[in-house]
């Protein structure tokens, strides 16, 4: 497949499934753009696989065997075009790997017994996705990818646990339950309780409990934005100040999220970033690094 077909079929993939992503990402230079926007429809297209298509455990196997060949190798335009683009950038092997190591959970029911595997899997899943970013965004002019790459991560799993607790409901239906078990424990609840759908003062207090662990992530990632270029700052900056607006509608609707999940239209979504944006008082990145 002729690269340039490959890249113009992701960017539509992405247009047209991540609007708010690809809205807020013309504010890259070209070719970090591009690139950011070929990754994200990478990192969409393997979620997808489990999550959309139910792949079985042996079939996401196959599709990652086929996801690793390099670029002269790909038939299907997504995989081409993030093959070029890991290829470009040198993203390194194991970041990919430990992705799809984190998406490969997702095959079949896996469950979580401390807070400390699931922030294990929230690594796999997301932070591996803010490390590979890392790559593909310009940062502050004498940052070093090993100092800005512990905040990736924390940044990324704050962004992973706040979808965890918003989907708790929708994710029953699949069979998955996140929450880890000692932290159920804590609150005098067990997995036969979420599976019953109890809504009550112990599952509220759980849930307000893991909002502020998530919302302590967020306190300590986010003035280390900073370490970012101006435009790379605004990229990664958005998806925590939809996150965490998600967080204020959980608090908002006390936790009821058996009953409906948190959705915002992308009218809301840009009406977010335009008031909550110019409210960001960004430190120099050596103040913080």
């Amino acid at each position: 497949m002729q690269v340039h077909d490959a890249y113009v079929a992701a960017e539509h993939f992405v247009r047209h499934r991540e609007g708010l992503f690809y809205s807020v990402s013309r504010f890259l230079p070209p070719d970090r753009r591009t690139a950011m926007r070929i990754a994200f429809a990478f990192f969409r297209a393997a979620d997808n696989m489990v999550d959309r298509d139910r792949a079985s455990v042996e079939e996401f196997r196959a599709w990652r065997q086929t996801a690793l060949r390099p670029a002269s190798e790909q038939t299907d335009p997504i995989l081409a075009a993030w093959a070029d683009v890991r290829e470009r950038y040198a993203i390194e092997p194991r970041y990919v790997n430990d992705l799809l190591d984190g998406i490969e959970m997702d095959a079949s029911p896996h469950r979580y017994s401390t807070l400390d595997e699931l922030k294990d899997y929230c690594y796999h899943v997301a932070g591996t996705v803010g490390l590979m970013s890392l790559k593909l965004l310009h940062l502050t002019p004498g940052v070093t990818f090993e100092e800005a790459a512990p905040h990736a991560v924390e940044l990324c799993t704050a962004l992973q646990l706040t979808n965890i607790l918003r989907d708790v409901g929708e994710d029953l239906e699949a069979g998955r339950i996140y929450l880890p078990a000692a932290e159920l424990a804590v609150f005098g609840l067990d997995y036969g309780d979420v599976e019953g759908r109890i809504y009550d003062e112990r599952f509220r207090a759980l849930m307000a409990h893991m909002c502020g662990i998530t919302r302590q992530l967020y306190a300590s990632a986010w003035p280390k934005l900073s370490l970012l270029s101006r435009t790379g700052r605004f990229v990664a900056g958005a998806g925590g100040i939809y996150y965490q607006a998600v967080l204020d509608e959980l608090e908002r609707r006390e936790f009821n999220v058996f009953a409906d999940t948190v959705h915002f239209s992308k009218a809301r979504k840009l009406w977010l970033l335009l008031t909550r944006w110019p409210h960001i008082a960004w430190p120099e990145a050596r103040q913080v690094g």
